[in-house]
């Protein structure tokens, strides 16, 4: 149960969620990290319309690990060079084409998945 929430605030909490996610299948050339304030990046879906997300850090791990990027130089160009880290992440994206679930809760992408999921 999540901390703090009685039965009911659950159930609501819940309900929340569900009307609240959406999950869209994309291929990769559709998507495009930008850098955005600071240090932050953001995940654009192109779907008849851009729509920008900003990225959980389970889909960041999600994206990295999928790109091959290894998860400490991944993490240093999140830190410390964003810009960098968009660059390469949509390079790869083109470079290696497929169709990808990306999961959204609350203006924020939460999981980056196989299209299967």
């Amino acid at each position: 149960m999540i901390e703090g929430l009685d039965l009911v605030q659950l159930a609501e909490e819940i309900t929340r969620i569900e009307n609240s996610k959406k999950d869209y299948v994309a291929p990769t050339g559709k998507l495009e990290m930008i850098p955005v304030s600071g240090e932050e990046v953001a995940l654009e879906i192109e779907n008849g319309r851009r729509e920008r997300y900003g990225i959980g850090s389970i889909a960041h791990e999600q994206i990295g690990d999928r790109l091959g990027i290894p998860r400490r130089y991944y993490e240093k160009m999140r830190a410390e060079a964003p810009e960098l880290l968009a660059r390469n992440v949509n390079r790869w994206f083109e470079r290696q084409p497929e169709k990808r679930l990306v999961r959204t809760l609350d203006g924020n992408v939460r999981a980056f998945l196989s299209d299967r999921y």
